[in-house]
């Protein structure tokens, strides 16, 4: 840990103080900080109105879920986005976004309320495609989800109007769960969301009412008509997960993918 403490520069502290002082609303509402601290985002807190496959699928989501805080002492940026705590064999990874990762590995937080932890290394860095898989410790205030080496059979299970959920921090609140419905797919392999996701959402993974990680949020439909850009912050676009390199995750190396 001792690179980790090359992140608490201005720049990022300054970024981890006012996320932790915006989660305070939460911290403040009179749970014993010794039981369950933060109950209104805890996965038992998931509404019994649905089946069990579909909470159990939501609790995956909210357990898994982290704020990603990165910085960059260059121009003193700040980018916030969500992230998913993965964990394959004796080894913990967060996949989030690539564009919301603006400096080094050393200048990077993975939050959770008032709990943060560091990066080790970036194991794959895929600007084109748009994700990240970060290697991190393993940290006691999240349950990550865990992966198999078959995630590429789930490629042809992914079907419209199929359910699906996401915890993420749109416009840096929350964390925030959203269900949805796989609307669509395009000839490059992406799914089509129809939910709700906003700035600071990408990088949420995505899960089925199986509680299967199916992908990564990566970004909202921007469009434009006769009246100029359109936003449609209900329409998302996902990166599928099958989509996503994972051989270095199966066969680590010493060194960066790109």
């Amino acid at each position: 840990m001792n690179s980790f403490k090359k992140i608490l520069s201005l720049s990022l502290f300054a970024a981890i103080a006012s996320v932790l002082a915006l989660y305070s609303v939460y911290t403040n509402t009179g749970v014993d900080a010794k039981g369950d601290k933060y109950l209104l985002s805890q996965p038992q807190r998931v509404s019994d109105y649905y089946p069990v496959n579909e909470r159990n699928a939501v609790k995956l989501s909210v357990a898994s879920a982290v704020h990603v805080i990165s910085a960059t002492d260059i121009s003193n940026l700040v980018s916030l986005s969500s992230g998913t705590y993965i964990k394959y064999r004796n080894k913990f990874y967060i996949l989030t976004t690539s564009h919301g990762i603006i400096g080094e590995c050393n200048e990077i937080a993975i939050v959770y309320f008032d709990n943060y932890t560091g990066c080790k290394s970036f194991v794959v860095n895929n600007k084109s495609l748009d994700y990240v898989l970060i290697e991190i410790d393993e940290i006691d205030y999240r349950t990550p989800v865990r992966m198999s080496s078959d995630v590429s059979k789930n490629a042809l299970k992914y079907k419209l109007m199929d359910k699906a959920y996401y915890t993420g921090y749109p416009n840096s609140a929350g964390p925030l769960t959203f269900g949805g419905t796989v609307s669509g797919f395009d000839n490059f392999g992406y799914i089509y969301l129809h939910s709700y996701a906003w700035s600071g959402s990408s990088g949420a993974g995505v899960f089925d009412s199986r509680g299967k990680l199916i992908g990564m949020v990566m970004a909202i439909d921007v469009g434009t008509s006769e009246y100029g850009v359109d936003v449609l912050e209900d329409i998302i676009v996902v990166i599928p997960i099958d989509m996503i390199d994972w051989a270095p995750v199966y066969f680590p190396k010493d060194k960066t993918n790109e």
